[in-house]
């Protein structure tokens, strides 16, 4: 989506998104487009939920987990210690289903009801092992922070106790890195899950930020009017222990029509013919951040070009009562004819021909006085300016 430069714990982006260049609005504007994106408030109650529960405690002092490789229970101590050590047998991939055929798993050939084709020492599972602490972005903004829009991905670890952030990354409208960071969990790492996350075991080496520092940096930054875009964020959020409301999700709002949730690598493809989550060494928090930000921004462009059709449809349906033909005016046309914009407001228009019309006029009717009001637009990018004649 951009070109980056590189190191272990930093990365900056050398250019803006190409999709807020095209878009060209205000970043106030971008905020105000966002608002009707807002998850409600039945995603945001369940996102606490989620975020304060933890394993249940038995009687006999052991927590019953759901491994989520081979989906087999097993027991851990509150410290995260295994009452038995039992390897993990699993298949890496989906089973596929055939019409007539026996169902196999995608990864081995091996009819579905085998045991795994793979093995790994110990079972894992990604919920908290034990009840969070929880911290909140700012309840108000004060007076020198902004009411910004930020991306946000994480990439986590598996560890004793659940799922842990091991890195952070967060960027703005423009797809400028705000923070970048790898984050120590803080307990035994069980599985780097390298495949997705692109963290391995040299990668924490030395590492001293630790999730605390992330919620200190990212407590200041953000506050309740903040729109943080992401995709799936409520597992973001409930590892990095932070609740926040202002949400835009982007695996729901391009949910498909049978309510299931897209893919992050098959989204930016559909919308924008753009490959991502294409390294084989893993995925990377700030191009996810940057594709979920890419995609709302896309999103904003989109509705401004499907609302002026409507408007345009509208406007001409109106002036057919009048049996007047619409005329359009092209700003982009004018602009580039260097006509200003306290000139569009003010110049008597005659009759203009240009290379495309998307556009069209009102018109007000008291007896044989005709007011006519000229819109001119920019289809593509929806700007409007209005001139009377």
């Amino acid at each position: 989506m951009a070109e980056y430069k590189e190191s272990k714990y930093r990365c900056v982006s050398t250019s803006t998104l190409k999709e807020f260049r095209d878009l060209n609005l205000p970043k106030g504007k971008i905020y105000a487009n966002l608002g009707k994106y807002l998850m409600d408030s039945k995603y945001c109650d369940k996102l606490t939920h989620e975020l304060t529960k933890g394993a249940k405690i038995s009687e006999h002092g052991t927590a019953v987990r759901k491994c989520y490789r081979c989906r087999k229970r097993f027991e851990v101590t509150p410290e995260g210690k295994y009452t038995v050590n039992e390897k993990c047998y699993y298949h890496p991939d989906k089973v596929i289903k055939f019409s007539g055929h026996p169902s196999i798993f995608k990864c081995c050939k091996r009819h579905a009801s085998l045991i795994g084709c793979k093995v790994y020492p110990l079972h894992i599972c990604g919920d908290p092992l034990l009840k969070p602490e929880i911290k909140r972005t700012g309840e108000k903004r004060l007076a020198h922070q902004l009411r910004g829009v930020y991306g946000l991905d994480c990439e986590m670890v598996y560890t004793v106790k659940g799922l842990e952030v091991a890195k952070v990354g967060l960027v703005n409208e423009e797809g400028f890195t705000i923070y970048e960071s790898f984050v120590q969990p803080e307990n035994e790492i069980l599985d780097y899950c390298t495949k997705f996350s692109g963290i391995k075991a040299e990668d924490l080496l030395g590492v001293t930020t630790t999730l605390s520092d992330v919620q200190s940096f990212l407590g200041n930054l953000l506050h309740i009017e903040c729109i943080l875009i992401g995709h799936g964020l409520e597992g973001d959020l409930r590892c990095l222990r932070l609740t926040h409301t202002n949400i835009v999700d982007t695996s729901v709002v391009f949910a498909r029509s049978d309510g299931s949730k897209p893919k992050l690598r098959d989204l930016p493809y559909e919308k924008l013919k753009l490959v991502v989550q294409n390294d084989i060494g893993g995925h990377y928090c700030i191009e996810d951040a940057r594709t979920s930000m890419a995609l709302m921004l896309n999103k904003i462009k989109e509705d401004k070009v499907t609302q002026a059709v409507s408007q345009k449809n509208t406007v001409t349906n109106e002036c057919r009562k009048f049996n007047i033909t619409t005329q359009c005016i092209d700003m982009a046309f004018l602009s580039a004819q260097g006509i200003s914009q306290e000139e569009l407001h003010t110049r008597k228009w005659p009759f203009f021909e240009t290379s495309h019309q998307p556009e069209y006029h009102i018109v007000e009717q008291k007896g044989s006085f005709k007011k006519v009001c000229y819109i001119c637009t920019n289809l593509q990018f929806g700007h409007d300016s209005y001139c009377y004649a």
